[in-house]
């Protein structure tokens, strides 16, 4: 994201900020992972995105306008299938599970052993049916809308530690704060670096951890970027570039 021509060029010729522009393809790919037809924008609405972001919606158009030929394809985000995770859906076997269950209510005159069996395959089904909520709540069972370049461990702590001081981060938090790793990752700021710091200090937002004195020096884009720093730069510019030109 550093130094990406292409998300410099569409901040460039919709004339706004380059973490707003990150910010709107944050909510583009939401939109699109939402959509009956994933991978397009149906349902995108510039007014509903600019009020998230507390921007106009004059930015929103300017920047999605930007964005065609670039990373958008009319309603279409371009190299989609390329970003989707190779996983499994569960929906059979979760449906396998509720055949099951149901034939174990329907039988007329079940033995002790068939209750029991049936009272605790139902406990079993009452605790999935508890852990899937609480996954689907979770704004780190989002796999869709975080980013690659995203470190996973530091992201889920500081979900966790929001947690446990009861403050929780919101769905609608998400994007603001991937928005704010954006700004601070452009600045040359670690995102992991800048995760574990607001852990640490159980921080409510996310700032970067002090830099120790040094000399001045000669100003570049990875000023204060440690090796790890620079592998999670090029990850991100990688992800960024979806295989696109």
């Amino acid at each position: 994201m550093i130094n990406d021509p292409k998300w410099r060029t569409i901040a460039r010729i919709s004339q706004q900020k380059i973490g707003d522009v990150i910010a709107v393809y944050v909510h583009m790919m939401t939109c699109a992972s939402n959509a009956t037809e994933r991978g397009r924008t149906e349902g995108w609405c510039d007014e509903d995105v600019a009020t998230a972001l507390d921007i106009d919606t004059d930015q929103v158009a300017a920047i999605c306008q930007a964005m065609q030929g670039r990373v958008l394809d009319g309603d279409r985000l371009a190299g989609w299938e390329k970003r989707q995770p190779l996983r499994e859906d569960g929906s059979a076997s979760r449906s396998k599970e509720w055949r099951e269950a149901q034939k174990a209510q329907n039988r007329t005159q079940p033995n002790a052993t068939e209750r029991t069996e049936t009272l605790e395959k139902s406990r079993e089904e009452e605790t999935k049916k508890r852990t899937r909520k609480t996954k689907a709540a979770s704004p780190s069972a989002m796999p869709d809308v975080l980013p690659d370049w995203l470190p996973l461990k530091p992201w889920n702590d500081f979900l966790a530690m929001r947690q446990k001081i009861k403050k929780p981060v919101t769905e609608q938090g998400i994007p603001l704060a991937i928005k704010k790793l954006g700004e601070l990752m452009a600045a040359g700021h670690d995102p992991q670096a800048v995760l574990e710091n607001s852990t640490m200090n159980s921080y409510l937002g996310l700032f970067p951890p002090p830099a120790p004195h040094r000399p001045a020096s000669g100003v570049g884009v990875d000023v204060g970027l440690g090796p790890a720093g620079q592998a999670t730069a090029a990850a991100a510019l990688e992800w960024l570039d979806g295989g696109t030109p």
